[in-house]
């Protein structure tokens, strides 16, 4: 307290100091206390001082009494105990304001212990599960905000019971919480142990968030995809059966038609000749397009087998054969080289001749048909092509292509089934990629597709 021993002896400590020293709360204590009392301790006193600024103190006394009769003295002990005031306070401050932080900040905070029962429950946690504070502390959070089996089958239970017995791992879950009216929400949430002793947890801290309107959605889509899953195997098991419902009636009428053509075909005039002509060449249709359902359910109904597949090699052949079948007509091809994928072999074999076969259909018309194979790369993604000179298509209707039946020329001057390009579209999107077109009127296409390779 810098004061020097000459300045003590003989003095009231009320004048020790310069009058420092003559302090009210120690007036009462020496002179009311200390009379009645043989001693006390740790009493508190703060006091400012010239020389050494606001101390802090602690004062323990005892009355001695002499046996010679002379007056007794009091043995006054003083620890200054400044620093660890000032580290108190600040740990008093910042404990207020984290707890300030805790109750107004707009999430999830909820304290449980080594028993997991609710120590500690914010303001968020009591607008968002409904309950007040004093409600729940005291019960398990299993049970009481969170049940012991969600949803999702997740083991609540279990789960808090394997986060109290390792405080020293880290856990993160998405919960449904349990609100005080009835209703249920959802949210994601992370446990910290804020209180530990070897081998046991004391305390566990829990802080998170609402997510209800995200898991909701979630879970919405997940039904809506289960629905529509359901309802595509459903279809594909329908068009299936039909289409091979109609084989052996259609076999049927194309082998009686062929008998009567082989075997009475003199005996009928030359309308009967053109009806019987059309009955073939509309049982042929009916059997191209029942084989084009029959495709395309086995392509949605096929497992994907990844393998190396050189797609150059596979144009190349078909369009052989296709040049091959009609060697009147004039083609230029140009495929590159050596372009490989990552992809089913009979699935992508299917949807390259279809589409070379549309290609090959639509440049019928031309003087000289041309048409191109290879890949580029769209958008940092490999995207593979067939190109054509043929007659195109208004780009506005380009996506309605690939729907089942849906054409964008006039039947008679194109045959076909109106599948085909529904078939690529479904292996394509089996693979895990998209396809498109891209074309004009009277200035050819060129359908683009990808395999959603990594």
């Amino acid at each position: 307290f810098q004061v020097a021993p000459e300045e003590t002896g003989g003095r009231l400590i009320y004048e020790v100091g310069g009058g420092q020293w003559d302090i009210p709360a120690l007036r009462r204590l020496l002179e009311t206390i200390v009379p009645y009392q043989t001693s006390f301790h740790d009493f508190e006193v703060q006091q400012r001082f010239e020389r050494i600024g606001e101390r802090v103190m602690v004062l323990n006394g005892r009355r001695i009494e002499r046996k010679d009769g002379k007056p007794g003295l009091i043995l006054l002990g003083i620890e200054d105990i400044t620093e660890r005031f000032m580290v108190r306070r600040r740990l008093e401050e910042s404990e207020g304001r984290y707890r300030k932080l805790v109750e107004e900040i707009n999430s999830i905070i909820i304290g449980i212990d080594q028993n997991g029962t609710i120590t500690f429950f914010n303001r968020f946690s009591e607008k968002l599960f409904g309950y007040a504070r004093e409600e729940v502390v005291g019960k398990s959070f299993v049970g009481t905000i969170i049940p012991a089996v969600d949803f999702d089958g997740m083991d609540n239970g279990g789960l808090i019971a394997r986060i109290l017995t390792n405080p020293m791992e880290f856990y993160s879950a998405e919960s449904e919480g349990m609100r005080s009216d009835g209703g249920r929400i959802w949210f994601s949430w992370s446990a910290h142990i804020t209180n530990k002793k070897p081998g046991r947890t004391i305390e566990v801290l829990i802080d998170g968030n609402d997510i209800t309107e995200r898991k909701e959605a979630r879970i919405a889509l997940r039904r809506h995809a289960e629905a529509l899953y359901a309802a595509n195997r459903d279809l594909e098991a329908f068009s299936y059966s039909v289409s091979h419902d109609l084989r052996n009636p259609l076999t049927t009428i194309s082998t009686l038609t062929g008998l009567l053509h082989d075997d009475y075909a003199e005996c009928l005039d030359t309308e009967g000749r053109q009806i019987l002509g059309h009955i073939k060449a509309s049982t042929a249709k009916m059997r191209r397009l029942i084989d084009s359902l029959l495709c395309l359910s086995r392509a949605g109904r096929q497992r994907i087998e990844r393998e190396d597949v050189l797609l150059s090699v596979i144009v190349r052949d078909f369009l052989r054969d296709l040049k091959n079948s009609n060697p009147d007509r004039r083609v230029e091809y140009a495929i590159q080289e050596n372009v490989h994928a990552h992809a089913d072999r009979g699935l992508i074999t299917i949807a390259l001749e279809n589409l070379l076969r549309n290609a090959w259909k639509f440049t019928a018309t031309r003087k000289s048909t041309r048409i191109e194979f290879g890949s580029v790369d769209r958008g940092g993604t490999r995207a593979f092509y067939v190109r054509d000179n043929g007659v195109g298509f208004n780009p506005r209707h380009a996506d309605e292509l690939f729907e089942p039946f849906r054409r964008a020329h006039d039947q008679r001057e194109f045959a076909g089934s109106g599948i085909g390009l529904s078939i690529v579209q479904r292996i394509i999107t089996k693979h895990g990629g998209t396809v498109w077109a891209e074309g004009a009127e009277g200035k050819g296409a060129t359908f683009f597709f990808t395999l959603g390779e990594r």
